[in-house]
């Protein structure tokens, strides 16, 4: 009866901390509880006034302004989901007037770009379109869509997309003397005199706060060795969690947010599930998102598309000798 009883004690302790933590968002158990980390502040700090871009050549295209931030500086962030970055300047509001941008993000091997610095412009994924001003001495960019951060050093794009009024800006930032040589952090591109192109390179930090959720999203879904049953899902764990959650639908695609049929585990614990009961010879469509429980869960992940083969396929006519 005393081993009963403390046994019930513990357990009702244990499921007791496990709500505390849902509720503070302690760890990585929920999604949507804004975690920062701040960048390159503190000491002395100089402004720069060719990041985010070249501000006074706004009326014309292109405009460049890029920045990679070394892993080392964002490993608190590895595994997790980026959703907005904010970054500090001297002028107290800026506007652009209709000019429109984009802003890209890319993990990179290299630290810094090349002493004859070149404009990077394969493999971006776009994180933000629309308009860029300057409030209360601070730019804030919410992400149209976010960002799961997979650990390298992350090069930060913005790219004017629509032409506007010319104003100049000036980023807070720290002097990088650890860049050795002509290499820069910086680098950035504008239509000048005579709508000649220049590209140059600057060994600045800018002060930046990256904005982001514990627990990403799922990666690197797939479906493979469909049989006229079932099929193998897999994919990669976006951060430290341990469940999922898997919807499917056959014929077309599907909003999972309100349709689909929920996987017979629910929630799956293991990186990989094994649809069954599918129909011979059927496409269908899958999605996947993290799962902590009714209120937690990270974005769905998909579609991945698959068809199941014919249970008795046709033979295929051959003759006698």
């Amino acid at each position: 009866m005393t081993k009963a009883i403390l046994f019930y004690r513990k357990s009702l302790l244990t499921k007791l901390f496990m709500l505390v933590m849902l509720l503070v968002g302690g760890g990585n158990f929920a999604w949507g509880a804004e975690t920062y980390l701040t960048i390159n502040d503190g000491g002395t700090q100089s402004t720069n006034a060719h990041f985010p871009f070249y501000g006074i050549y706004a009326s014309k295209s292109p405009l460049v302004g890029q920045y990679i931030i070394p892993k080392g500086d964002i490993t608190s962030i590895k595994g997790n989901t980026i959703t907005k970055i904010k970054l500090y300047f001297s002028s107290s509001s800026i506007s652009w007037g209709t000019a429109t941008f984009k802003l890209y993000l890319k993990e990179v091997d290299n630290e810094t770009f090349a002493s004859t610095p070149t404009i990077v412009s394969d493999g971006l994924t776009e994180v933000y379109s629309g308009s860029l001003a300057v409030i209360d001495k601070e730019m804030v960019v919410t992400f149209d869509k976010s960002y799961n951060y997979g650990g390298n050093n992350l090069l930060v794009s913005f790219n004017l997309t629509s032409t506007g009024t010319t104003a100049s800006v000036n980023c807070y930032c720290k002097s990088n003397t650890s860049v050795s040589g002509s290499f820069s952090n910086i680098a950035y591109q504008y239509s000048g005199y005579q709508d000649n192109i220049f590209t140059y390179g600057e060994k600045y930090l800018p002060k930046m706060t990256l904005y982001y959720e514990t627990g990403g999203a799922p990666t690197n879904f797939t479906a493979s060795s469909p049989s006229y049953n079932s099929t193998l899902l897999s994919w990669t764990a976006g951060g430290d969690e341990a469940n999922w959650q898997v919807k499917y639908n056959s014929g077309e695609d599907f909003d999972p947010a309100t349709e689909g049929t929920m996987a017979s585990d629910d929630p799956v614990t293991t990186n990989s599930y094994t649809l069954t009961g599918l129909s011979e010879n059927t496409t269908y469509y899958a999605y996947v998102r993290a799962y902590i429980d009714a209120v937690n869960q990270s974005d769905w992940v998909g579609p991945v598309s698959f068809t199941t083969l014919e249970q008795y396929p046709t033979p295929i006519d051959f003759a006698l000798n």
